[in-house]
């Protein structure tokens, strides 16, 4: 199992280094000239990212690999796609590193599942720069991880199932539902939460255009606040 996860560390460690320079590696002067070596580093970072999540069974990534893809790679990298193909790559980039981090660890399973206290607030800072730099695809999944994983702690705490009948973990929404239900919050909170849980499902199927900034920024800032 360590030779396992000292490969996979090793690997992303080799991806995200090749990624940093991507946006580098094409002439300026010659027009944006994209080599072929290019386009075949970055079919290849993608490849191997989806390798990777699948290999940790991490489905949650789904969404910022689609959008790589189907933004820059399905109808073949141009100068167009590859001035605009940083901010796709930052939260391929963040969630291999977020990876990186639980293998080290010995954490294998999805980052929704794992994170604690000390790891919110890395979360939200990490968001806060998203919104600060205008990428704000990636918040709602960053952020509703957050509040997921709040809720998850909310229902421990008072006895509420965090699992279906399968022993799969509950969801942002059915979470969501049964604290509701309990009367930990109101009707009102409630609500709020079922429209953010919509709101990250968009981002996270690369449904970028059924949210805006503003929506991104006032998922932050409930999730932020909330405090239950």
């Amino acid at each position: 199992m360590k030779a396992i996860v000292k490969k996979l560390t090793d690997e992303i460690g080799s991806l995200l280094e090749q990624a940093n320079g991507f946006t580098d590696r094409y002439n300026y002067e010659e027009q944006h000239t994209i080599t072929p070596k290019l386009k075949e580093d970055i079919l290849y970072f993608h490849k191997r990212a989806e390798y990777i999540f699948n290999a940790v069974n991490d489905k949650s990534c789904i969404g910022a690999l689609k959008g790589l893809y189907v933004r820059h790679l399905m109808n073949g990298l141009n100068k167009s796609s590859i001035d605009h193909i940083d901010e796709a790559l930052i939260e391929v980039k963040a969630r291999l590193s977020i990876l990186k981090k639980e293998l080290e660890n010995g954490l294998l399973f999805k980052t929704s599942d794992l994170i604690e206290a000390e790891v919110f607030s890395d979360f939200l800072e990490y968001a806060k720069y998203l919104l600060d730099k205008g990428y704000i695809h990636s918040v709602p999944v960053i952020v509703g991880s957050v509040l997921e994983q709040e809720l998850r702690s909310i229902s421990e705490k008072n006895g509420l199932p965090t699992k279906t009948d399968k022993g799969k973990n509950l969801t942002l929404e059915p979470l969501n539902e049964n604290v509701g239900k309990a009367g930990i919050y109101d009707m009102k909170v409630q609500k709020r939460i079922t429209s953010l849980a919509q709101i990250r499902n968009d981002a996270a199927h690369g449904d970028y255009e059924k949210f805006n900034k503003e929506d991104a920024e006032d998922f932050y800032k409930f999730v932020l606040n909330f405090d239950y």
